[in-house]
Formats: structure tokens, sequence, C-alpha cells
């Protein structure tokens, strides 16, 4: 690319990344770190007006599981309302392609989070419709789980906890997740976005089996050269506390509804024909602007809605 806009709310985060890009030689010409937030509509007119964009890769959003049940409305808001304005600006800015980053928890969500990951799915369906024969816009819908490595993963959580000594936390013995490597998921989801060479379209990427929670606790603890402690083996050096599942969060995830999935020219990317309905859609965001208002978000009129 001639030039990277990478657009981000968190300081830290822009400044850490722009640390990493510049450790793997990249042209300093190439990237501009952006402190910006896509809720600030009249931010992004005013920043962007002058500027030439092809591609924008949405993947801004709240997306802890325990933080967006406590939380609702800042989810919420930045989650939905977040991708609105953005959605917009794409439209408005006569963007060839918009990249939306969901999520496995989009698919029968029980979350906020999967609740509001869900919504974007049907925020970019909804003004592809509305807009359709006056933009050239592609929109796609990018669907995958867990990201090795990632903020909040629970891997590097994990080896945190066998630093310090302390029990490994598992929710669940049953507990499983899809898990894939951060530079896979990155290249995976690029590919995807060239396979759509019109309208929206959902992919979900290939992440094999799921993976039981517990038995990578057991063998984090193993490959850091220590024991499991246990009723059989009392004297281990680390135990795994079960600490049960908490609100919003799955015994396993899904990518798509049912087998609603069909192979593409990539073997790790497919699309689904999941039916994406917005029919009310109008209606059913002000209905959720009304509940941010009042802040009395309620998650059983959310998934109602949903």
């Amino acid at each position: 690319p001639k030039k990277i806009f990478m657009l981000e709310l968190s300081e830290i985060n822009l400044f850490n990344l722009l640390n990493k890009l510049r450790e793997k030689k990249i042209n300093n010409k190439i990237l501009q770190p952006i402190l910006g937030d896509c809720n600030d509509e009249y931010f992004l007119e005013n920043y962007f007006k002058s500027k030439n964009i092809d591609e924008i890769y949405h993947a801004a959003a709240y997306k802890h599981v325990n933080f967006g049940e406590e939380n609702p409305y800042s989810m919420i808001k930045n989650n939905i309302f977040g991708t609105q304005k953005i959605i917009n600006f794409a439209i408005n800015k006569k963007i060839k392609n918009f990249i939306f980053i969901s999520s496995d928890k989009a698919v029968n969500p029980k979350s906020i989070l999967g609740i509001s990951k869900k919504f974007g799915e049907k925020l970019v369906k909804y003004f592809y419709d509305k807009y359709k024969l006056k933009i050239k816009t592609n929109f796609t819908i990018v669907r995958f789980g867990n990201v090795i490595g990632s903020s909040g993963s629970v891997i590097p959580l994990f080896l945190s906890q066998v630093a310090s000594r302390s029990p490994l936390t598992v929710t669940s013995k049953k507990a499983k997740r899809y898990f894939m490597s951060i530079s896979e998921a990155v290249q995976l989801v690029i590919n995807a976005s060239f396979l759509n060479k019109k309208g929206v379209k959902i992919f979900a990427l290939e992440m094999g089996e799921q993976i039981n929670i517990y038995q990578i606790a057991k063998r984090i603890i193993r490959l850091s050269g220590n024991t499991i402690k246990n009723k059989i083996n009392k004297s281990g050096d680390l135990e795994i506390k079960i600490i049960g599942l908490k609100k919003g969060e799955k015994i396993s995830e899904e990518l798509a509804l049912g087998h609603n999935l069909t192979k593409t020219n990539h073997k790790k990317i497919m699309e689904c024909n999941d039916k994406i309905n917005t029919n009310n859609m109008a209606k059913d965001l002000q209905k959720i602007r009304e509940m941010l208002l009042k802040n009395k978000i309620s998650k059983k009129s959310l998934i109602n809605i949903s």
C-alpha cells in the first residue's frame, strides 16, 4: 500500500503498534498513526476530507465478554453505533472495500459482545441494501474466533499465572474455543476481502477443531517445567482452579448457523450463507438508542431485537 492510516483510540496501543511496525523496517512514509475515535463522525469527516482511501478494515470494538456484561452501555455505544458511523463514512467517502471484523460470538449470541457483533453484521447488510443502487462499495464480513496473543487471550493469562505461581483459572473442564495465530488471522482477513467481488458477503475462517481450555492449562503447566497439583498429586507445583462460566460465556462457539458454509477458492476461507434479517433495522436502532439515553439496557430486550 502507498499509505496505511492507523486509527486508534488508545494512545499506548497506537504507540506500541507503531514501534512494532518500525521494528519490521516498514517505511515510515507509509505509516500514518492517527489518535482518534470511530464514534466521532465530525473527526472522521474532517481528518480524512482530502485523503484518498481504497479500503477500510474495521476492527474497533470492545471485545471482552465479561467487561461487556458489566458495562453494556459502553460496549453497545462503541460496537454498534461506532460501526454505524464508520459505515456511513465509508459510503459518503465512496470507499471501494469495507471489511468488518466480526466474531464467532455473533452466532446465536448469548453475551452483550455477541449481540453487538451481530448488530454490526446487520448494519453492514442494512446500509448496503439501502444504498446499493447509489454506491459501489463492497462490504465483507469476516467471522473468526480467538487470536493467540491478542489482548485478553487466555494463553498470555495462563503464562502470567505460571510466572506468578498462581492457580491457572479455567471456567469449565468442558469449555472449548477456536484459536488462530495473529499473522494467520490477518492474512486470511485480507484474502477474504479479495474474494468478495460485488455486494455483501460473510466469510468464516477455517479454524480447525475447537480446543479444550482445560487441556491447554495442563499442557502449559507441563511445558513450563512444572507439575500439576491435584488430589492425586498434592505436592505438585501449580493447580488448575475451575471458576465456573461467567455471564454471557458459552461452553463452545459457532462460526455459522447450522451448516450454512460453502467452500471458496481459498481452502481456509468459507462463505457463510446465514440469512441476515434487517426488516426492522431502523426501529431496532431507535429502541437501542433509547436504551442508551435512559441508561437502561435490557439484555433480554437486546436478544429479542437481535
